[in-house]
């Protein structure tokens, strides 16, 4: 995503901790030093103690203990290749889910198809 947004013109800031975020239009996103950024996107990646969630739902969201946990695992698509079972898997890309009482799977491909990505829960 980086890359496409660099070739598409964006101005990347870095070492800019998010304090607030305004999603009426146009939307507006406050970092640590009070600088006030506009865009026409605000996309929030912002991870567990995320700033963005807060501000979309309109209250404090801390992260709270589930009891889950997620397994990853990288798998290079070459290595796919040879197994005719996993074959559409790279030839027809799609995200994959296959959902339990008390698990999930979900997989898809990264990287421009070179990973297969494979997250159990």
């Amino acid at each position: 995503m980086l890359e496409r947004a660099l070739e598409l013109g964006v101005e990347v800031h870095i070492n800019s901790q998010v304090v607030d975020v305004d999603f009426h239009y146009p939307p507006t996103v406050t970092v640590h030093t009070g600088e006030i950024f506009s865009a026409d996107l605000v996309v929030g990646c912002d991870g567990l103690r995320s700033v963005c969630r807060e501000a979309l739902v309109g209250h404090p969201d801390p992260p709270h203990e589930t009891g889950d946990i997620a397994y990853r695992i990288l798998v290079p698509a070459e290595e796919m290749k040879p197994h005719p079972e996993l074959r559409d898997f790279l030839e027809n890309p799609a995200i994959n889910f296959w959902m339990g009482p008390d698990g999930h799977a979900v997989c898809y491909l990264l990287k421009g198809g070179n990973l297969y990505n494979i997250v159990l829960l």
